[in-house]
């Protein structure tokens, strides 16, 4: 786990704006139509989890964010704390309200317009997270009201982190990261009832999204199959099939994927590292350890064993990095007032690892 802490007082009012934008460009953004560089003044309070996840706080004059490909293939959800903001998205503009959430999947080209000073807490989820699910493959940058709904619960959840960011240790970090995926899956679900998937009608759109949260809600069933879920929505399996192809994957492979994304998920969990990968693999619906070793090399090119080796090791190595500094592990430490960031004068963004 990496925590970033910047501020522009670092630095002399000469080198601000350069600084601002490195820091940003740590995070996956880029920064353009800032009102007065002069006045430019940032800070940015960010952890890094193991799991490739970013959350950060932001907070800085009037600019234009959009993302960047230094902050790799994945979805930004941002919410909206303070300030006057606008989501430039598809053609249009969309006012922000306080506690408005905005995803943003990478390459969509879309931004996000502060028009005064503002405050936003930005969640980056990879795009490896959510592989096979399917909720993830037609987005498009979008708006989420903040004050009903599932929008409203996904805003306090945001919230919360934001107040603690800078005190979340590595095992916190791992259950959070699933909480983000679910969240975001939840969130691309009211999406689709609102714009269906290219190929799918309104009605197919609607079996289609409610199949899929069946599927994620039983994925520890093994004996889940095509054939109870086009019972249970009184149409045939040829028929659900064909949604699942229209939509860009069979139904077996959306199952497996997701059932593996589960996998390797707590095989990386502190909360479940004296549970087996068998036990593992069971629990998310696999019948056969050796089946899905296969399944999880093929996927991503190693063995369950020498995923959660490597991910032990890079939890350690932080681990050591740290003592041999003389730094101390709980995170509460790796902060300084602002008044000793600014004193420090003329240095680069820092990431101090836990």
């Amino acid at each position: 786990m990496d925590l970033l802490r910047f501020t522009t007082e670092s630095y002399s009012e000469a080198e601000r704006l350069r600084a601002w934008v490195k820091a940003l460009d740590t995070m996956g953004w880029r920064s353009g139509a800032i009102a007065s560089v002069r006045a430019l003044r940032g800070t940015i309070l960010a952890q890094r989890s193991l799991g490739g996840f970013d959350l950060g706080l932001l907070a800085s004059v009037a600019q234009t964010l959009e993302p960047n490909a230094a902050g790799g293939d994945g979805v930004l959800i941002v919410l909206h704390l303070d300030g006057v903001a606008t989501l430039l998205a598809n053609g249009t503009r969309q006012p922000l309200a306080v506690n408005d959430l905005v995803y943003l999947p990478s390459g969509e080209g879309a931004s996000l317009h502060f028009a005064t000073d503002f405050r936003a807490f930005v969640a980056r989820v990879p795009r490896s997270a959510i592989r096979g699910r399917l909720f993830a493959s037609s987005m498009n940058a979008g708006r989420i009201a903040g004050d009903a709904g599932v929008g409203h619960v996904f805003s306090g959840f945001l919230a919360s982190l934001a107040e603690g960011v800078e005190m979340l240790s590595a095992n916190d970090l791992r259950p959070l990261e699933l909480a983000l995926v679910e969240f975001l899956v939840a969130i691309l679900s009211v999406q689709q009832r609102e714009t269906p998937i290219s190929g799918l009608t309104s009605s197919q759109a609607a079996i289609f999204s409610r199949v899929c949260r069946s599927i994620d809600a039983q994925l520890g069933d093994p004996n889940i199959s095509l054939a109870s879920l086009a019972a249970v929505e009184r149409v045939s399996q040829r028929y659900l099939q064909k949604l699942f192809e229209t939509a860009g994957q069979s139904f077996s492979t959306y199952l497996r994927l997701s059932r593996l994304e589960r996998c390797r998920a707590e095989l990386v969990d502190p909360l479940h590292e004296k549970m087996s990968i068998s036990d593992i693999c069971f629990r998310w619906g696999f019948n056969d350890p050796a089946h899905f070793s296969r399944a999880f090399r093929e996927q991503y090119h190693t063995s369950p064993r020498a995923f959660r080796h490597e991910a032990s090791l890079d939890l350690a190595r932080r681990v050591v990095q740290r003592i041999s500094r003389g730094l101390p592990l709980n995170t509460d430490a790796l902060l300084v007032p602002a008044q000793a960031a600014a004193q420090a004068g003329g240095q680069a963004p820092s990431r101090e690892a836990t």
